[in-house]
C-alpha cells in the first residue's frame, strides 16, 4: 500500500476502484455531528471491512466495503457497519479524512441522508496503524470460576483513597479473575470502567497508546479522541503529548474513572513503562488505576505508597483460603469432598487457583479421590507439571492434536484454525474444549476468538516444540498466510518471524516498507528489519535500501552505508534496474546531508527526478529535495527553492508527512540563507499550519521546521519565541531518536538560554549536543557545538581556549579565490570574532573581504550582513570613514528587506543610532510572540481558570482545592502554560494573559 489522491467528492462513484485495506471515514474537526449511514454514530469514524469491489460508476451508494447481499434499508446497512467495526485485528487502514465545507448528499438512493457542511473534499492517505482487538478491550469470559472473591472485592470497592491498585502473583493465581470481577461491579452501577488486556504486540509505545485509548473510548468516546487522532497520523508524535491531551479529557469526563490494565507483565519496553509512570505522576482525581501483573512492574510505586494512595494485592492475599477452597470445590465444581481431604487440596495447592482447577478437573474421572487427594503433593510447578500431563493424556488422541497444534497461535478462532490445521471442525472443537473447561477462555460475547490459560498454552507449546519442531514451524507459516490474505501484515509479519519464514517477512516488509518511511515510522521498521537474518538483508536490495533509511534518520550513519553497499551490490547481482540505484543515489545524499549537511553528490542529482515514474509521486519529490541540496551545494539558492518548491506541490497532497514536510523545510531554509527572513517565517508558519491540518502535528518532521523558525526568530532577537519552537522540536526529535537533527536543536536551544540569562541550563543543552554529535558522529551538531563553545569562551575572556576550538574545527579551504560553503562561511564568521578579539585589522578586513565575496556569489543574504559588518568594523579601526560608510550603507540595503536585525547589536550606539534613523526596524523591541492574531494561544477552559486564579494570587494548593485536583494536576497545567504563554514564572504567565487579554 502506498500513495495518495486528491478527489472532488460529489458523489460515491468518484472514489477509486477495490481499495485495499480497511476503510474509516471520520467526519472533520468542525462538524462533529456529521453521522454514518442509518444514524450510526461511532468513535471519531466508522469502519467496515472490504469484501468486494466498490458500486460501480453512476452508483448513488456510498458504503464502505458495498458488497451485493448487504440489504438497502438504512438499518440494515448501519447493523453490518456496526459488526465490521469490531472484526479483525491490527490490520492495514486505508484512512479517508474528510475536511468539511458545505451541505452536500453524500448517500443518496435506499440510504440518503444530508447533513449540514457534508463534504466537499475527500484527502485520501495510507497508514499502517495497528487495529486493537476488541475481545482485548473487555475481561476474558470463562466458565470455569464464577466464584465471587468477596473479600478482595470489598478491598477494591472499599478503598476509592487509593488511586492505584495493584494485584500481583504467578501464573494462574485469579488476578485476572478478581479483576475482572470488579470491573463487572463497577459497569453494573453504571461507573466508567475500562478494561486492556496487555499481550506481546502492545509492547511499543504507539501501540500501547492506541490500545488504552481504544479502551476509554468504550467508556466515553470523547476519552483520549484528540490523542487517538495524533497518534494514527503521527507514530512518532511524543506519548506524554497523547498523555496530556488524554488527562485533559479524563478532567472533562468529571465522573470516577477506573481503568484496567491486566496482564502487564507481557509489557517490557522501557519506553511503555515510562509512559504509564507520567500518567501515575499526573494521575487526574476522578480516574484510578487498576494493574494486574505476574510481578511487581518497574513502575515508580514508590512514591504512591508513600503517599498512601496505592493499594496492593500480592500473592498472599489472591491465595485462596480454606473456606474458598471449599466453596470453590463443593459449590462450584460440584465435587464430593470430605472435609479431609477439602484441607488437603488446599494445604498442598497453597491456595493456587490454577492448581485448584486443575485438581478439579482431573477429580472428575477419579474413581478413587481419596488416593488422588493422598498423592496430590510437590511444588507448584510440579503440581503443574502432573496435573496439565495427566488432564492432556485422558482426552482422545484427536482433540489432543487439535490442542497441540492450536496453540501456537496467540488467538484461535474456527476460521483460523482450520486453515492453519488443515481440517474443517474447528468450530466443534472449540465448542468442546470449552464445555470440558480445559483452560480456554472466550474473548468476545460472540464466542468467536479464544485464547488458552497461559499455563496450558506454555505446556502445549513446549510439547509440540519437544515432539515435533518441523509441525510447529509449518503451522506458524500458515497462520502467516491466512493474515497475509486478510491483509493484516502485521500478524502475517509476526507469525512469520516467528515461524523462522524469513522470505516471506521479507516480502511483507518491502511491501509496506515505503509506507514506513515516508510515515516517519523509521524505529518501528528497524526493529522488524533487525528480527530477519542479516544474509536476507544483504541479498534482498529493496530490504538493504529500507534498512539504510532506518539507520540514516535515526543516527546510525555507518550501518545506513554498510546497507547502502548491501544494496548496491544485491542490485547488481539480481539485475535490479535503475530505478533502484536511483533511490540509492537519493538514500546517499539524505545521509550526508544528516550528518555532515553537506551532500555526498555523485553527478546528476539535477536530472535525477526526470528518472522516477510520474505515479511515483513520494520518490520523484524526495528526488526533488535531492536537487535541491545539489544546487544550494552549487551556490545557486534560489534554482534550489524552485526544487524545494516543485516537491511540496509534488507531496502535498500525499501521505507522504516525512517528504512534504522535509520539502518545506527546505524551502523555508533557503529563503533564511538569502536573508528574506520575512519569507522565510511566512513559509515556515504556512508549514506548521499545514501539517496541523493534516494531523502532522507531532511528526518527527514537523521538528524540522520548528527549529529552523526559532533561527528566524533569533535574528529578530524574539528569544522567548525561538525557545518554545525549539523546545517542541527537541521533545519530537528526543522521542523519535533522530540524532542526526537532535545535536543541532540542542546548540540552537542553547543560544536561546544564554540569551535570556539562563547560563545553567544553557550550558547543558550544549553539552548534550556535543554528547550527541560525539556519540552518533553527527558532524554538523559537532561544527555548530564548536562554533557556540568558542563564541562563549571569547565572551569569558578566554580567547586561547577559543582558538584552539575555532583551529580544531578549522573547514577553510586553502584556495583564496574558491566560494565558500555553508559551513566554510558559518566558521569563518566565528573566526573574524577572534581576528578582532586579538586587534588583527588588516587580516580581519582581508578575511571579510573574502567571506562577502562568497556570500555575495552565492546568495547568501544573511552571511553577507555579517560580512559587511565586519569590514565596516576594520575600516573604522584602519580610519577609513569613507568605507566604513559605504560598508555600513550596504549592510543595511541588504538587510531592510527581511529586517536582520541581530547582526547590528554589537555596533557602537553612535552607529547603531544613525542606522534606526534610516531604518526604524532597527530600534529594540521586547521579545514577543508573531505580531498577528495567531500568537494568542487558544487554551483549555481549565487552563482560563487556572490563570484567574493566579491573577488572584492564589497558590498550587489553594488552585487545586478550589478546582477539585491534585496538586500534581495543577503543576501540570502550569507547565503547559509556561510553555504556551513563552514564560518563565507565575507572574510572568498572569502579565502575558493579561497582555493578550486572555484575563481581566
Amino acid at each position: 500500500m502506498g500513495g495518495a489522491g486528491l478527489f472532488l467528492w460529489p458523489r460515491s462513484d468518484w472514489l477509486p476502484r477495490n481499495p485495499r485495506g480497511w476503510i474509516s471515514v471520520s467526519p472533520g474537526p468542525t462538524d462533529r455531528a456529521a453521522v454514518a449511514p442509518g444514524g450510526h454514530r461511532p468513535r471519531g469514524f466508522g469502519e467496515a471491512r472490504r469484501a468486494g469491489a466498490w458500486p460501480g460508476a453512476g452508483s448513488d451508494r456510498l458504503v464502505p466495503g458495498w458488497r451485493p447481499g448487504w440489504g438497502d434499508d438504512a438499518s440494515e446497512l448501519s447493523r453490518a457497519w456496526e459488526w465490521h467495526l469490531s472484526y479483525g485485528k491490527e490490520a492495514s487502514i486505508l484512512t479517508i479524512t474528510i475536511r468539511i465545507h458545505k451541505k452536500l448528499v453524500v448517500v443518496a438512493s435506499h440510504c440518503q441522508y444530508t447533513a449540514p457542511r457534508l463534504p466537499a473534499i475527500v484527502l485520501m492517505s495510507v497508514t499502517h496503524n495497528p487495529r486493537i482487538l476488541s475481545p482485548k478491550l473487555g475481561p476474558p469470559v470463562s466458565r470455569a470460576l464464577s466464584l465471587r472473591r468477596r473479600r478482595l472485592l470489598d478491598a477494591l470497592l472499599g478503598a476509592r483513597d487509593y488511586r492505584v491498585a495493584l494485584v500481583h502473583g504467578p501464573a494462574g493465581a485469579g488476578k485476572t479473575t478478581v479483576l475482572a470481577q470488579n470491573h463487572d461491579v463497577l459497569s453494573e452501577a453504571g461507573e466508567g470502567a475500562a478494561w486492556l488486556s496487555l499481550d506481546r504486540y502492545d509492547d511499543s509505545p504507539h501501540r500501547f497508546m492506541m490500545a488504552l485509548l481504544a479502551a476509554l473510548a468504550r467508556v466515553d468516546a470523547s476519552l483520549g479522541e484528540e490523542a487517538a487522532e495524533m497518534l494514527a497520523v503521527s507514530p512518532e508524535a511524543p506519548v506524554r503529548e497523547a498523555l496530556a491531551s488524554l488527562i485533559d479529557d479524563c478532567l472533562r469526563y468529571g465522573r470516577p474513572l477506573t481503568v484496567t490494565l491486566d496482564d502487564y507483565h507481557e509489557l517490557a519496553n522501557p519506553e511503555v513503562h515510562a509512559a504509564v509512570d507520567f500518567l501515575l505522576r499526573y494521575l487526574p482525581a476522578n480516574l484510578r488505576l487498576l494493574i494486574g501483573s505476574r510481578d511487581l512492574p518497574p513502575l515508580a510505586l514508590a512514591r504512591l505508597r508513600m503517599r498512601g494512595e496505592l493499594l496492593e494485592l500480592p500473592w498472599e492475599e489472591l491465595r485462596f483460603t480454606a473456606d474458598e477452597v471449599a466453596c470453590y470445590l463443593r459449590d462450584n465444581q460440584s465435587l464430593v469432598l470430605d472435609e479431609a481431604q477439602l484441607r488437603r487440596l488446599g494445604e498442598r495447592s497453597e491456595g493456587w487457583i490454577a492448581g485448584l482447577q486443575l485438581a478439579a478437573v482431573s477429580l472428575r474421572d477419579q474413581a478413587d479421590a481419596q488416593r488422588f487427594v493422598d498423592e496430590f503433593s510437590g511444588a507448584r510447578a510440579e503440581v503443574a507439571d502432573y496435573l496439565l500431563e495427566d488432564v492432556f493424556q485422558r482426552q482422545e488422541p484427536a482433540l489432543q492434536e487439535f490442542l497441540l497444534r492450536s496453540a501456537v497461535l496467540e488467538r484461535i478462532s474456527a476460521p483460523l484454525c482450520n486453515a492453519v490445521l488443515g481440517i474443517e471442525d474447528a468450530r466443534r472443537r472449540l465448542d468442546q474444549l470449552e464445555q470440558a473447561n480445559l483452560f480456554i477462555f472466550s474473548l468476545d460475547a460472540e464466542r468467536q476468538w479464544y485464547r488458552f490459560h497461559h499455563l496450558f498454552r506454555d505446556f502445549l507449546r513446549a510439547r509440540l516444540q519437544a515432539g515435533s519442531p518441523q509441525a510447529r514451524a509449518q503451522l506458524l507459516r500458515r497462520a502467516s498466510q491466512w493474515y497475509r490474505e486478510r491483509e493484516e501484515f502485521f500478524d502475517a509479519l509476526a507469525y512469520a518471524v516467528e515461524g523462522g519464514w524469513y522470505e516471506q517477512a521479507a516480502e511483507l516488509l518491502e511491501a509496506i516498507g515505503q509506507s514506513l518511511v515516508y510515515g516517519c515510522r523509521f524505529k518501528e521498521l528497524r526493529e522488524w528489519l533487525e528480527r530477519l537474518p542479516a544474509d536476507l538483508l544483504r541479498r534482498r536490495a529493496r530490504l538493504a535500501l529500507l534498512y539504510g533509511w532506518a539507520s540514516a534518520y535515526l543516527g546510525a550513519f555507518e550501518q545506513a552505508r554498510e546497507a547502502m553497499a548491501w544494496a548496491q551490490a544485491a542490485a547488481a547481482d539480481d539485475g535490479a534496474g535503475q530505478l533502484l540505484r536511483d533511490e540509492l543515489q537519493v538514500l546517499r545524499t539524505v545521509t550526508a546531508i544528516i550528518q555532515t549537511d553537506e551532500p555526498e553528490l555523485a553527478g546528476g542529482e539535477e536530472a535525477l527526478p526526470e528518472r522516477f515514474p510520474v505515479q511515483e509521486r513520494l520518490t520523484r519529490a524526495m528526488a526533488y529535495i535531492v536537487k535541491g541540496y545539489a544546487l544550494r551545494a552549487g551556490h545557486r539558492l534560489e534554482c534550489a527553492r524552485q526544487a524545494a518548491q516543485a516537491a511540496i506541490e509534488l507531496s502535498d497532497d500525499t501521505q507522504g508527512s516525512l517528504v512534504n514536510l522535509l520539502a518545506r523545510f527546505n524551502h523555508g531554509t533557503v529563503l533564511y540563507l538569502q536573508g528574506r527572513l520575512k519569507e522565510a517565517e511566512q513559509s515556515l508558519r504556512a508549514s506548521i499550519d499545514h501539517a496541523q491540518t493534516r494531523r502532522w502535528g507531532r511528526s518527527m518532521a514537523l521538528a524540522f521546521i520548528r527549529v529552523q523558525l526559532a533561527m528566524v526568530l533569533q535574528q529578530w532577537e524574539r528569544w522567548q519565541a525561538a525557545l518554545g519552537e525549539l523546545d517542541q522540536a527537541v521533545e519530537l526529535l528526543e522521542s523519535s531518536q533522530n540524532y542526526g537533527f537532535l545535536g543541532l536543536a540542542y546548540a540552537e536551544r542553547s543560544v536561546c538560554l544564554r540569551a535570556l540569562n539562563r547560563e545553567e541550563a544553557a550550558d547543558k543543552d550544549l553539552g548534550r549536543a556535543a554528547k550527541v554529535a560525539t556519540r552518533h558522529h553527527v558532524t554538523r551538531a559537532r561544527l555548530r557545538h564548536q562554533l557556540i563553545s568558542a563564541r562563549v569562551q571569547m565572551e569569558q575572556g578566554r580567547t586561547d581556549a577559543s582558538e584552539r576550538i575555532l583551529r580544531d574545527a578549522s573547514v577553510l579551504p586553502v584556495s583564496e579565490g574558491e566560494t565558500l560553503s555553508e559551513q566554510q562561511e558559518g566558521w569563518l564568521l566565528g573566526w573574524l570574532r577572534l581576528l578582532q578579539q586579538r586587534g588583527d585589522y588588516p587580516a580581519l578586513a582581508a578575511q571579510a573581504a573574502r567571506g562577502e565575496k562568497s556570500a555575495r556569489t552565492a546568495g547568501r543574504g544573511l552571511n553577507r550582513v555579517c560580512f559587511l559588518l565586519w569590514q565596516a568594523r576594520a575600516a573604522e579601526r584602519q580610519n577609513d570613514e569613507a568605507a566604513q560608510r559605504h560598508y555600513l550603507d550596504e549592510a543595511l540595503r541588504e538587510a531592510t528587506p527581511g529586517e536582520i536585525r541581530l547582526p547590528f547589536k554589537g555596533l557602537p550606539p553612535e552607529q547603531l543610532q544613525r542606522l534606526t534613523a534610516q531604518a526604524v526596524w532597527l530600534a529594540p523591541r521586547p521579545d514577543s510572540g508573531p505580531e498577528t492574531d495567531d500568537s494568542v494561544p487558544d487554551l483549555h477552559p481549565r487552563e482560563l481558570q487556572i490563570l484567574e486564579l493566579l491573577a488572584e494570587g492564589l497558590r498550587n494548593r489553594a488552585v487545586a482545592q478550589r478546582l477539585f485536583l491534585s496538586e500534581e494536576t495543577v503543576k501540570w497545567y502550569l507547565k503547559r502554560l509556561y510553555q504556551r504563554l513563552e514564560v518563565g514564572t507565575r507572574t510572568e504567565a498572569v502579565a502575558r494573559a493579561r497582555q493578550m487579554q486572555l484575563i481581566t
